[in-house]
């Protein structure tokens, strides 16, 4: 029997960096009315030339010039998938075996294309230019966020996981020898905010093929994420303890609701 494995840091507590991938996070993975891995939205502009992370970093050109270049995002979040038993096959092998990434729960407009970004306004102080990303909540990719990235396909060469199309494990750069064979270090990224608690199901499955190493076999598994999307806002007085009146407050913003201890209004609003 194969089994694959998809691992994120489910219970949040390491951050951007490799999950321990134990049986602890995979009771949590898909649990209901939990969040799942709590995603940031990548929107701040880490080289400061006035394009968000999210259309930065990788070969695309808005408005005549190219965002090509390394260190012009910050990290994503680490996602490990695994498959094993490897002893099962040989090297060539466990890279011929296909998955596939889909939406768990049937909802097309979790996977964003990094190919659409649509620039908008004249670039005037009434009418900046904004960036806007394909729908979708989140990219996966095989590079880190500040990493010079390949918007195409990994099955055409480039970095980006299209989703619904098979992808050999060879061209997600699987382990083929140590402790870590059989594994694929993935990164997941988030450009569009959540509408609801774990509304992000990233699935992965395995493609049977009567020609490849696996047959017929099949399996498949799941982990949810939530986008959370984070303003400063203008608090009342009764948000703070003594002595802290008047200091910034930063809260999520999460389906028009911000998770503080009283009632708050937007930076942007009266």
């Amino acid at each position: 029997m194969v089994e694959i494995d998809l691992d994120i840091d489910s219970d949040n507590n390491n951050h951007y960096d490799e999950p321990p991938c134990d049986d602890s996070e995979d009771l949590i993975e898909t649990a209901a009315g939990w969040p799942g891995k709590a995603l940031a939205l990548n929107e701040l502009d880490t080289d400061m030339d006035g394009v968000p992370d999210y259309a930065d970093g990788y070969d695309i050109t808005l408005n005549s010039v190219s965002q090509s270049d390394s260190n012009r995002s910050k990290k994503f979040v680490p996602m490990r998938l695994k498959v094993r038993p490897t002893w099962l096959f040989s090297s060539s092998e466990l890279g011929d075996i296909r998955v596939k990434f889909s939406s768990g729960n049937d909802n097309t407009t979790v996977f964003s294309d990094p190919s659409v970004i649509t620039p908008t306004g004249s670039g005037t102080s009434n009418d900046p230019i904004k960036f806007t990303p394909d729908s979708g909540k989140i990219r996966i990719w095989k590079k880190d966020g500040n990493a010079l990235r390949n918007k195409q396909s990994v099955t055409a060469g480039g970095d980006w996981v299209k989703p619904n199309i098979p992808i050999k494990l060879s061209e997600l750069n699987v382990v083929t020898s140590g402790a870590e064979t059989g594994v694929c270090w993935l990164f997941v990224e988030a450009v569009n905010p959540s509408s609801a608690l774990g509304d992000v199901a990233i699935k992965v499955e395995l493609v049977p093929s009567s020609t490849g190493p696996l047959g017929t076999l099949t399996a498949d598994d799941q982990v949810n994420a939530t986008v959370f999307q984070v303003d400063v806002v203008h608090p009342i007085g009764t948000d703070f303890a003594n002595g802290q009146t008047n200091k910034v407050m930063i809260s999520t913003k999460h389906d028009t609701v911000y998770h503080t201890t009283a009632q708050t209004t937007a930076a942007d609003e009266p």
